[in-house]
């Protein structure tokens, strides 16, 4: 048997063969000049986030192009590639990265399973380099439960956001372990730039001044597909001459290039006060404001017509069980 690794093998195999299909993924013909680029991009990945000869990497995953990559990009650090099936039970797959002595150490995922993490009883998280979500914001309050919760468990860092949208191929901002301020989503990845621009006449605002979000970088979207109407109320050329995504969202940038969230546009309704005047009702402000009460565990605000006051606003809150439902009421 030769003496050397099974990229290596493969490698030497075809070295006067980069042009030969390596892979035929669903008529997707890839060469092996490809594949053997891939392959080092996904080593130069995994050696950067901190995996070393010897390491073991649990692997669920399809059997796609991307998952050899990842196979032989570890087989080039020395590291060990542990697959498991994605039908496993959620105790099988807990048993093998026990059994292997494979943590994970990156944990990206939405608020919606941070919060079902917060009610188990999670013992130890030091094993953690990162741990960052997206896809929802949470408020100052519920960001500083998480914190909490994340540093009695040992985990050093802090719970990170970022911001993406579909049609800027995910991520545009984020935060990381030593970039991080808190109630903000990050700062632009490189090669991205965002301002914020008043709805009304699109005039750039100032710094820490709200506006919508937009974003222009070299991954944006040619367009939606056969929808020139929705595409071009999307992506409009400013006076740069230059695309520019229009998010939707209501956002303000700081001094620090920290992108904070407000809320969606078509999320600001109209509503009297007291005083008989009109002002801007943003249902994410009371959510905030809600949430602060530490008897609640979350809640959302919707808003519904009414003939006096424009729109009103009806909060739906969960509170922590075994309270009293009229004091908490009272307090709210």
């Amino acid at each position: 048997m030769p003496e050397c690794t099974v990229l290596q093998y493969i490698k030497n195999k075809n070295t006067n063969n980069l042009n030969g299909i390596a892979l035929n993924y669903f008529g997707n013909k890839i060469t092996y000049r490809e594949f053997f680029e891939n392959i080092d991009k996904v080593a130069k990945a995994f050696y950067a986030i901190g995996i070393r000869k010897g390491d073991i990497v649990t692997i669920a995953s399809m059997h796609t192009p991307e998952t050899i990559y990842i196979i032989y990009g570890l087989n080039k650090i020395g590291a060990v590639a542990n697959m498991v099936y994605l039908t496993l039970s959620a105790n099988e797959i807990i048993e093998n990265i026990k059994s292997t002595d494979s943590k994970p150490r990156h944990f990206v995922s939405g608020p919606v399973i941070v919060k079902t993490m917060l009610e188990n009883n999670i013992k130890d998280m030091k094993f953690l380099s990162t741990f960052a979500g997206g896809g929802e914001s949470f408020s100052i309050e519920q960001e500083k439960k998480v914190n909490s919760f994340l540093h009695d468990k040992g985990y050093g860092g802090n719970y990170v956001t970022g911001y993406g949208m579909t049609e800027c191929c995910a991520t545009v901002c984020t935060g990381m372990p030593g970039i991080y301020k808190e109630g903000t989503l990050g700062i632009p990845l490189p090669k991205v730039n965002v301002k914020i621009v008043n709805p009304k006449d699109g005039q750039e605002q100032k710094y820490d001044e709200v506006g919508e979000v937009c974003f222009h970088a070299s991954n944006i979207m040619s367009g939606y597909f056969k929808n020139p109407k929705e595409t071009d109320n999307i992506i409009k050329t400013h006076a740069d001459n230059k695309k520019w995504i229009h998010t939707g969202d209501l956002g303000s940038v700081d001094q620090e290039g920290f992108l904070t969230f407000h809320g969606r546009i078509k999320k600001i309704y109209l509503t009297k006060g007291s005083d008989n005047n009109v002002y801007k009702l943003f249902p994410m402000q009371i959510e905030n404001e809600l949430i602060k009460n530490e008897e609640i565990f979350e809640c959302g605000t919707i808003v519904v017509p009414d003939q006096e006051k424009i729109h009103v606003a009806v909060a739906f809150v969960r509170v922590k069980a075994g309270l009293d439902e009229d004091i908490v009421r009272e307090k709210i």
